[in-house]
């Protein structure tokens, strides 16, 4: 059970990692996104190429700053999956790990097979 403890715990550090990484990366989206909303308010010609050119590229940096927010939320959804089989896995046995691993809502994320192979049989 060591093993497979410290397996999920590796898990969530490196999901901890990708989460610094993603707000860093939506972070700078948004300076970048002020940056060009700058630009849009200082353009006064309606039909000038820079105008244009900031709102196409402001409605491309938005789009992206929505997705990494999923992907945020995403990756501490799969955290809080990896600490619930932790307390399972601590509190009610094997059987009540399985029954977590198999109701976490990013299931596909995780490495059943991996996961499985680190469980004890005959427990």
């Amino acid at each position: 059970m060591e093993k497979l403890e410290e397996y999920l715990n590796n898990i969530i550090y490196r999901q901890e990692q990708l989460a610094k990484t993603m707000l860093i990366l939506v972070v700078s989206m948004v300076v970048v996104a002020a940056l060009f909303l700058v630009i849009i308010l200082t353009s006064y010609d309606d039909h000038s190429f820079v105008g244009s050119l900031a709102v196409s590229i402001s409605g491309f940096i938005v789009s992206v700053l929505l997705v990494g927010v999923f992907v945020i939320i995403r990756i501490h959804c799969c955290m809080n999956g990896c600490d619930l089989i932790k307390v399972r896995l601590s509190q009610g046995g094997l059987i009540a790990a399985e029954k977590a691993l198999n109701s976490t809502c990013c299931i596909k994320d995780f490495p059943i097979e991996k996961i499985k192979t680190l469980i004890p049989s005959g427990k």
